[in-house]
This record gives structure tokens, C-alpha cells and sequence, in this order.
């Protein structure tokens, strides 16, 4: 796919957020030499647990080690978003006394509490303070998701078969069809697992009802679609193989999307909680 787009993105959107991904592959590959990594049927355990595996298996990340992947986000956010430089220059400065523990517990929760304190103790926005915490983890849960990705993958009978990701329990940010098959994928954008969900089917209410799931695109741009449900209001963008290019990368195009995030809002589309529970 190009890296041109039928709305215009703000200039070097995309290109910052290669940068970061570029940046995630390299912590992730360091700490995948630090990892002894077997392969584990991911299959049975759900359908034992029917709960995402991070919520019964043992997830840890070293301190130390996120420590200096934070800071270390942090200094490339500084040198590429002139707009953020204060913010990060807070965040160095006072390095050795946030509170790094509480903020991977609070990333996972999906709760703001101690970045809302840092906001008021540093005075750097917990949306951006938020930014950093959740992109530093992502590496660590790409590697705990390594053990589980190939019989996730390879599950053609959808055991799963739930909205949310079945390794860290995120909402997928994207799904896409694959050239060869037709089938549909989720991706999550925090551990880049992708599992197959039952093509028009809601992956929030479920609904699989005809005419209440359709697809909506721009035109000129047939590869990238939203799956929306006129039942809940949700949605959730979809790349087609099949109308542009296999394999790829699914993060930088749920990025180079964000016109269609735009779009389901004007159309009255929103995000939603999962019945997962």
C-alpha cells in the first residue's frame, strides 16, 4: 500500500509513528535473546480458562529493563515532536523517581490513576505521560505473546472467537482479509497477535444479523473498510487483501487509517466495550 492516503494526515503522522515501531522492534528482539521461548497450545488453555491468557498466566517485565525503555522512548520522542520536548525534559529529569511498577499495572488496568498523580506532580499531561507508558510496554508484550501466536494463528476452527485479543485481552485496532482465503483476522496493536473472528460478525454485540453489518469505504481506497454494526454503533477498520497488497504492516496501517476512525464518528459509529467479560 502506498503511504499516500485519500484524506490528508498531518505532516510526518506516519513517519513518527514508523519511527516508534521501529523502535518497539528493536527493544523486542533484545528482549527476545533475554527469553527462553517454547511453543505452547494457546487453544486448549483458552478453552479451559475462557479468559485472555495474560489474566491466568504469569506475565513479568523486568524494572529495570522498562525502565530504560521508557526513558529511552522518551528521548525519541524528544527528538522528533518539538511540541512534546518540555514534557520529556520533565520526564528525564526526574527519572529516577516515577513510579514505574504502578505505571505498567495502570497500563494493563486501563487506569489512569497514577499518570493523572504524575500530571499534577510534573505538570506533563497524563494523555502524553499515558503515550509513553503504553507504547514502552508493547515490547514486552509482544514477547509474551510469542509462545501462544502459532496455534492462535493456525486455529481454523475460531475457539476463541471473542472481540478482544486473546493473549492480553486488548480491543483489536484493526482486522484484515487475507488474499488467499478470504478469512478474517484481528490484529491487536499492543502484542501483534492476530486470531480469526467470523467474517460479518460484530466483534462487540456479537451481531451477525444480514444488513446490520455492512462496510462502508472512501472512495478510491476499496482495500481499506469499516466493519460497522447498526445494532451497538461499533466498528472497527478492516484492510482487504484481496483489493490491495498482502502482509502488511498492520500497525502503521491502523495508523494511516486514523481518516477512518474520522469517518465512523461522522457517521455516528463509536468505539464499544466487548460482552466479553
Amino acid at each position: 500500500m502506498a503511504d499516500s492516503a485519500p484524506v490528508s494526515l498531518p505532516k510526518g503522522f506516519v513517519e513518527f509513528y514508523k519511527d516508534i515501531e521501529t523502535w518497539q522492534n528493536q527493544v523486542f528482539f533484545r528482549l527476545k535473546k533475554k527469553s527462553s521461548i517454547s511453543q505452547v497450545d494457546a487453544i486448549s488453555l483458552l478453552e479451559q480458562y475462557q479468559q485472555p491468557l495474560i489474566e491466568f498466566t504469569e506475565f513479568e517485565v523486568d524494572i529495570d529493563d522498562y525502565q530504560e525503555a521508557f526513558m529511552d522512548l522518551v528521548r525519541l520522542i524528544q527528538g522528533k515532536r518539538d511540541k512534546s520536548g518540555e514534557f520529556m525534559e520533565r520526564l528525564l529529569a526526574d527519572k529516577g523517581n516515577l513510579p514505574y511498577e504502578e505505571m505498567i499495572r495502570s497500563t494493563m488496568h486501563y487506569d489512569r490513576g497514577v499518570f493523572e498523580q504524575l500530571q499534577e506532580k510534573l505538570g506533563v499531561p497524563c494523555n502524553v505521560t499515558v503515550f509513553v507508558a503504553q507504547n514502552a510496554l508493547r515490547p514486552f508484550l509482544r514477547v509474551f505473546a510469542l509462545p501462544y501466536e502459532e496455534s492462535i494463528r493456525q486455529d481454523e476452527d475460531i475457539s476463541w472467537g471473542q472481540g478482544v485479543c486473546p493473549v492480553c485481552g486488548a480491543l483489536p485496532s484493526i482486522s484484515r482479509v487475507r488474499f488467499q482465503d478470504g478469512r478474517r483476522f484481528l490484529f491487536c496493536s499492543e502484542c501483534f497477535t492476530e486470531w480469526e473472528h467470523r467474517y460479518l460478525a460484530c466483534i462487540f454485540c456479537g451481531n451477525d444479523e444480514p444488513n446490520t453489518i455492512k462496510y462502508m469505504v472512501v472512495e478510491g481506497d476499496e482495500a481499506n473498510q469499516l466493519f460497522v454494526c447498526d445494532k451497538c454503533k461499533g466498528y472497527l477498520k478492516n484492510y482487504d487483501e484481496r483489493n490491495g497488497t498482502a502482509r502488511n504492516d498492520m500497525f502503521i496501517t491502523s495508523v494511516r487509517t486514523i481518516y477512518l476512525d474520522l469517518l465512523a464518528e461522522q457517521q455516528g459509529y463509536g468505539l464499544r466495550e466487548t460482552d466479553f467479560n
